[in-house]
C-alpha cells in the first residue's frame, strides 16, 4: 500500500509539473491561442471592410465576388468562417491574421472598377482596415476577484464541515485544476478568448465539487472501524479505488458534451468545447490525485 502511494504521488506531482513547465513556458513565450476577434497578446488581427453605397443591380454580387478575386490575386487568405456580410450584403468583412493594410487602396480602386466594368458606374465603392486589439480578456480580472472569493467560502464550508484537511485538499484541487487549464491551453494552442476566464473558474469549481465529495468519503472512512489500524495513505487509496468508476464517469460525460459541442462546426462552439473539454480533464485529474495528496499529507503530519 505504501509503494502504491509513493507510485501515485510521484505520479501526480511529476505529471502536473511537466504539463505546468511546458505549458507556461509556451504562454510565455507565443501567448496564448487566439482568433482573428480575438488575438493574443503577441499577434494583431486585422479587419477588411469593403462596402458600396447603395445596392443597384448585381452591385452586391460584384463586391463580392471582385474582393475576393482581389485577394486570391494578391495571395492574400482571410479567415475563412468569418467573413460578415452587414447591410444586405452591401458591407463586407473579411479578417486576417496578417497586416493587409498595404493592400486596403489598391482593392478600393479594384472593386470600383469591376463595379465600372458591369456599367454600375452609379455605384461607389470604399474600403477600410482596422487593426484588432486583444479584448477578449477585458473583464478577467474581476472575474478571478468573483473566483478567489468563491475559493474563500469553499474553504469556509469545507473547513466546517470536512475539518482542516478536508478544507486545504478541496481548494488545493481546485487551485491545481486552474493552473493545469492555463497550461493546458498554452500547450493545446486551444483559442483562450472569448471562454478563458470562465474556463479557468470552471476547472476550479469542478474539482472543488469533486474534491468535497471525495474527502467527505476519506473522513468517513477513516472513522470507520474497520480502517481504525489503516494509515491516512492507506484510506485514502482504499477510497480512491472505489471511486475511480465515479472519475470515470465523469470524465466521460465531460468529453461527450465537448464533442456534442463541437459537432456544430461552428468556431466558438467548437473552442467552447475544447475548453470544457481542458476543464474536465484538469479538474478530474487534480480532485481524484491532489485531494488525497494534500489529505494523506495533513493527516499523517497530525497523526
Amino acid at each position: 500500500m505504501k509503494n502504491s502511494k509513493f507510485c501515485k504521488t510521484k505520479f501526480f506531482i511529476v505529471v502536473t509539473l511537466a504539463i505546468v513547465l511546458v505549458g507556461m513556458a509556451l504562454v510565455g513565450v507565443f501567448g496564448f491561442g487566439g482568433t482573428s476577434d480575438y488575438p493574443n497578446d503577441n499577434v494583431a488581427g486585422y479587419e477588411v471592410t469593403v462596402s458600396v453605397n447603395h445596392n443597384a443591380g448585381d452591385a452586391v454580387s460584384v463586391l463580392k465576388t471582385s474582393s475576393e478575386e482581389f485577394f486570391k490575386n494578391k495571395g492574400l487568405e482571410f479567415v475563412g468562417g468569418a467573413t460578415q456580410q452587414l447591410d444586405k450584403g452591401k458591407t463586407l468583412i473579411y479578417k486576417f491574421t496578417t497586416d493587409v493594410s498595404s493592400f486596403v487602396e489598391e482593392l478600393e480602386v479594384y472593386v470600383g472598377e469591376k463595379l465600372v466594368a458591369a456599367d454600375l458606374t452609379s455605384v461607389k465603392a470604399s474600403a477600410e482596415i482596422n487593426v484588432i486589439n486583444a479584448r477578449g480578456f477585458s473583464g478577467v480580472w474581476w472575474l478571478v476577484l468573483a473566483c478567489g472569493i468563491a475559493v474563500v467560502a469553499i474553504f469556509i464550508y469545507a473547513l466546517i464541515m470536512e475539518k482542516l484537511a478536508g478544507a486545504l485538499a478541496t481548494v488545493f484541487s481546485g487551485a491545481v485544476a486552474a493552473l493545469l487549464f492555463i497550461s493546458l491551453l498554452g500547450i493545446t494552442r486551444i483559442s483562450a478568448a472569448p471562454f478563458v476566464a470562465v474556463g479557468i473558474a470552471m476547472s476550479a469549481a469542478l474539482a472543488c465539487a469533486l474534491s468535497v465529495a471525495t474527502v467527505n468519503r476519506f473522513k468517513v472512512e477513516s472513522k470507520n472501524s474497520e480502517n481504525l489500524s489503516l494509515s491516512a495513505s492507506e484510506v485514502a487509496d482504499k477510497v480512491l479505488a472505489k471511486e475511480k468508476t465515479k472519475y470515470i464517469l465523469f470524465a466521460a460525460v465531460v468529453a461527450l458534451t465537448a464533442i456534442a459541442l463541437a459537432a456544430f462546426m461552428l468556431p466558438y462552439l467548437m473552442i467552447a468545447g475544447g475548453q470544457f473539454l481542458l476543464a474536465g480533464v484538469s479538474a478530474t485529474f487534480a480532485a481524484y490525485f491532489g485531494s488525497a495528496f494534500i489529505w494523506a499529507a495533513v493527516k499523517g503530519k497530525k497523526k
